[in-house]
């Protein structure tokens, strides 16, 4: 378990043998101790597209009732929620 069974989720995605969504709930529920609720996966799934998109910094929008101890960009949440492995390829390692 860990970052090589995200990596493991991330190859998955990436050969279309399951989508980014129920990649990003399995990490989360069963790959992360504690477990994080199931109202992050949306959360989640909008920080990997920010940084997709190129955009870490971009402002991730959060559902009533969930709150969020720092500003909720991408890479704060890909922090939080220990999601690199599912952004690494839309990275250039100089730039973060």
């Amino acid at each position: 378990m860990g970052y090589g069974y995200a990596l493991g989720l991330q190859d998955e995605v990436q050969q279309q043998t399951i989508d980014i969504e129920t990649a990003l709930h399995v990490h989360l529920t069963a790959n992360c101790y504690p477990p994080y609720p199931v109202a992050m996966v949306g959360i989640a799934a909008d920080a990997v597209k920010a940084f997709r998109d190129g955009e870490p910094d971009r402002s991730i929008e959060l559902p009533d009732g969930i709150r969020y101890r720092w500003t909720p960009t991408a890479r704060n949440i890909v922090d939080d929620l220990h999601l690199w492995a599912f952004v690494q390829s839309y990275i250039d390692s100089d730039e973060f």
